[in-house]
């Protein structure tokens, strides 16, 4: 191979050779090359201290290469990702804008995964603090070799050294080979679009079986037979008739973010703040105010005035709004007096502070919420020591219930559902016993609730689903409260949007959806943002417009037959129906519940 690895405006190849023969020419990825395999600074990079792992060369029989990396892990959990790990650094500058790609094999030895599948985490980015990265992803494969591809464009600049491409393989114990690893850069000369990219997770392929079956099962339960009968004042069946049946919107609760934040500039840019609005409008019909009821955020000045103005307008526009977080404990979020409430371990006056601010927070919303996520992340954000964490709960719930009579109370928790479910065997059992701990209590809880927030871990759909008929047992409504996809991918983001869409609403236990914010300039992750600060939608973007206002929406047109009778299948929800027979017209509104209705007109 030519040692000459990264040339402007063309496509540059890097093969890894491993030899422990052949002299190391320069350190790193993206560096002379030198012959077949993987080069010898190519070296596990293994946490031992934190998590034991080891990796050794192999000798393997491949037509496309000889050489591989054997890797093993002990651990499990996406905070042990990088506990094992191959890295190599690169020898020529990266600018931010190149476009690169990455190619590689990978097949799995062994693994104690449910699906007998190894699992990685492939990353390019900065070689030191801050480790920041322009691109990674998840790769799953299962016996056989399997090829890899991803093409992603740079977003930092990288001089010599200083940039990195890392396969984390730590967050499940496992054995798996590495081999044949490429990169390529092409500078301005091709564009991301021109690479097809591996599926970053199971069932993504476009005659999954799984998805054929959420499919029917949303045409089976989402929608309901409706028929419209017209008569003539005389009672008589009008026959011909013109039917319009619109939907207006979905029973099914497509919620987002509402970010009050938007009234911070509203002075300075209001046509900006009165788009926002009605761009909400257009598209959700559920709300959360964002980042504003946490403890910090709630003692900062003006963010209740402006949670105030947004809870005011959205009921103002029949917008319902579930209240979040009520109690939430991350350190970030709690103001330094109870922090220091935590380091003292005095518990009791913590609880006691807590038990006040949720009396405060309730006398300013109480009334303008339809439900409670009374607590927030506790499976791994609780500092009470656990003899006192069941009583804690069960007191806040109540000062909820007596404060707020007329919300739901509900429950929400994270790292299960989400960023590849890796931590789901840990945490769904705790998650179990907290619901049957508020139920035996007589805690009226009506709402189980999951964050769905992902990065370089994809849930496969299946398991989606396998976790939310794991809660489904309780009998209560099961909601996806934080959902976004935070990747440079945006092929994959759209495409898994569509897929966790389709498993979501397809599940009969399942009430709300909702995505953790919307527009690129106000969105905590902005690469997760449906659309771009010009408004135009991202491939996502189109994805979920294509899904809830197209093949989820019913608009619908016909005419009577001899009974004075259209009928249909149409989802559940909010209508309007205009009846037309020559210059006569009628219209109504009305709601199509579960089960179907029929609705009698009478042209006059």
């Amino acid at each position: 191979m030519n040692a000459n690895v990264f040339k402007r405006a063309t496509a540059m190849r890097l093969h890894m050779p491993l030899t422990r023969t052949t002299a190391l020419l320069v350190a790193g990825l993206l560096c002379r090359a030198i012959q077949a395999g993987l080069p010898k600074d190519g070296v596990p990079v293994l946490d031992t201290a934190r998590a034991p792992a080891t990796a050794q060369e192999i000798v393997i029989n491949h037509p496309a290469f000889r050489q591989a990396w054997q890797l093993t892990s002990r651990t499990r959990g996406q905070e042990n990702k990088w506990s094992a790990q191959l890295r190599w650094l690169t020898a020529k500058p990266v600018k931010s804008g190149d476009v690169l790609l990455i190619v590689f094999h990978m097949r799995c030895v062994k693994s104690a995964a449910a699906d007998g599948k190894a699992t990685a985490i492939v990353a390019f980015g900065n070689a030191d603090a801050p480790f920041k990265n322009s691109y990674a992803t998840q790769v799953r494969t299962d016996q056989e070799w399997k090829k890899f591809q991803f093409a992603f464009a740079s977003k930092l600049d990288h001089a010599p050294g200083q940039g990195k491409i890392s396969f984390g393989c730590g967050m499940e114990n496992q054995t798996l080979e590495i081999a044949g690893v490429e990169v390529s850069n092409f500078g301005a000369a091709k564009r991301v679009e021109d690479f097809q990219a591996s599926a970053g997770y199971n069932g993504m392929e476009e005659d999954a079986a799984w998805r054929k079956a959420c499919l029917t099962r949303i045409e089976q339960i989402r929608k309901s037979n409706l028929e419209i009968v017209v008569t003539d004042k005389q009672g008589k069946p009008v026959a011909g008739a013109e039917v319009h049946v619109a939907m207006q919107r979905h029973a099914f609760r497509f919620g987002c973010t509402f970010n009050p934040d938007i009234y911070k500039v509203e002075q300075q840019m209001p046509r900006d703040v009165e788009t926002y609005r009605q761009r909400f409008l257009e598209y959700f019909n559920l709300a959360t105010p964002e980042a504003v009821m946490n403890w910090r955020s709630w003692e900062t000045a003006g963010q209740r005035d402006n949670l105030i103005k947004a809870l005011d307008w959205l009921k103002a526009h029949d917008i319902p709004v579930i209240g979040h977080p009520m109690v939430w404990q991350a350190p970030k979020t709690l103001p330094d007096r109870i922090q220091q409430l935590i380091k003292d371990r005095n518990y009791s006056a913590y609880i006691h502070a807590w038990d006040e601010h949720l009396t405060e927070k309730l006398g300013t919303v109480k009334g303008r919420l339809c439900q409670h996520y009374v607590i927030n992340e506790f499976v791994d954000t609780n500092f009470l020591p656990e003899a006192l964490t069941d009583d804690a709960i069960v007191n806040w719930y109540r000062i909820v219930q007596a404060a707020d009579p007329g919300a739901r109370l509900g429950i929400q928790d994270h790292r299960m559902i989400g960023y590849g479910a890796v931590d789901a065997e840990q945490n769904l059992p705790w998650y179990e016993k907290k619901v049957e701990m508020l139920l035996r209590k007589k805690i009226p809880l009506e709402i189980i609730a999951f964050q769905g927030h992902f990065a370089d871990l994809l849930t496969d759909p299946e398991r989606v689903l396998e976790i939310l008929d794991r809660f489904a047992k309780f009998g209560l409504e099961l909601q996806v409260a934080e959902f976004d996809v935070d990747t440079d991918n945006e092929e994959l983001q759209a495409k898994y949007l569509r897929d966790f869409f389709i498993a979501v609403f397809s599940h009969p236990s399942v009430g709300v959806l909702q995505q953790w914010g919307f527009y690129e300039p106000v969105h905590w992750r902005p690469r997760a943002a449906l659309f771009r600060k010009d408004w135009s939608p991202k491939p996502n973007g189109r994805a979920f417009l294509d899904l809830v206002f197209k093949q989820w929406w019913t608009d619908q047109k016909g005419i009577t037959d001899s009974e004075g009778s259209y009928k249909l299948r149409a989802f559940h929800g909010d209508y309007e129906v205009t009846v037309k027979t020559g210059d006569t017209l009628r219209r109504e509104t009305f709601t199509l519940p579960k089960g179907g209705r029929t609705l009698a007109l009478v042209l006059e």
